[in-house]
């Protein structure tokens, strides 16, 4: 990752911290379980011993970039950057 993406990540954060939790849900940013995602990342979290948390956020930063964090009431520690959607994979609407 170079500097020029690390800052428009960092900039995306920024915008989602004026967000309360339905304004995160209207920019794309939603709550996943952790049985929907890819079975790597499931062992992911068992290597990190956070194979207990009941839901993971997903946060849009681009169309395709995620960041993944977990939420500790209202603070959400950031996990994973998922670059090209891998972790959690969704259809595309209509197609």
């Amino acid at each position: 990752m170079d500097s020029k993406q690390l800052q428009i990540i960092l900039d995306r954060l920024k915008e989602f911290e004026r967000y309360n939790l339905d304004g995160l849900k209207k920019a794309n940013c939603h709550p996943i379980p952790p049985e929907d995602l890819v079975k790597d990342a499931q062992t992911r979290l068992k290597t990190l011993k956070q194979d207990d948390i009941e839901e993971l956020w997903s946060f849009r930063i681009n169309s395709k970039a995620r960041v993944w964090a977990m939420q500790h009431d209202d603070v959400f520690a950031l996990l994973w950057w998922d670059p090209e959607h891998k972790v959690c994979p969704s259809e595309k609407k209509h197609t």
